[in-house]
């Protein structure tokens, strides 16, 4: 096995590791993984640990009486040397991989029977409608003073709160998609509606959340504002 091959066997471990992660609600640990950042530097750490191995001269011997003879044969101790860093490395990956599962808060841990589906969608849930509230009282409180000095973080604001109707009732259009995102959850746990739906209307939402939460993050961050 050479280099590379052993960093695509480490990322294809990684990958796995943190699919197992997030199916058993270690969302947190599984994102970490998953960061490009954080997995690039589990294989560069391990590729140094191989390199290490791979070029520590064996221990001395004493001098043959005689001139060694050629062979097209490796030596019956190369295999088991590749076998000792493969294993030295998938060990350390499993130490890491459990160490970010028991160390990490957050990491949400999944009651008996419970629908990792569901589950993420409901942290989705709790996590945008936190956002959005913050960033729509922060902007109504002073919005003229957003208007002017940041009227994409005003404009956004107000897109939020566009009144939509759901049934017979106008809600804010941010308070009527995760109306829409709660009764599809209810559609899927019912086996109403399919998994692909509801992931598809969680992660919109999720990214309306993450972006109310950068708004947010800049307009009380900047400077002479």
């Amino acid at each position: 096995m050479n280099q590379d091959q052993f960093q695509a066997l480490l990322r294809t471990l990684i990958a796995t590791a943190a699919g197992s992660l997030a199916t058993h609600g270690a969302t947190t640990a599984a994102n970490l993984l998953n960061n490009q950042t954080i997995s690039g530097a589990l294989v560069i750490l391990a590729v140094m640990i191989w390199a290490h191995f791979a070029h520590t001269a064996p221990s001395s011997t004493p001098p043959s009486a005689s001139p060694p003879t050629a062979s097209t044969n490796p030596p019956a101790s190369s295999a088991g040397h590749v076998v000792q860093q493969l294993a030295i490395m998938l060990g350390f990956l499993a130490l890491a991989s459990f160490s970010l599962l028991i160390w990490l808060p957050g990491c949400a841990h999944l009651q008996p029977g419970a629908d990792p589906v569901v589950v993420r969608c409901e942290q989705v849930e709790t996590d945008a409608k936190a956002s959005f509230d913050l960033a729509l009282h922060v902007e109504a409180a002073n919005a003229p003073f957003w208007a002017t000095n940041v009227p994409a973080f005003h404009n956004f604001c107000n897109w939020l709160r566009t009144p939509t109707t759901i049934g017979s009732t106008n809600l804010p259009r941010c308070s009527a998609m995760l109306l829409s995102l709660n009764d599809l959850k209810h559609d899927y746990e019912a086996g109403e509606a399919s998994s692909n739906a509801l992931v598809l209307a969680f992660t919109t939402i999720d990214g309306l959340g993450s972006e109310a939460s950068n708004w947010l993050t800049v307009v009380t961050n900047t400077p002479n504002l």
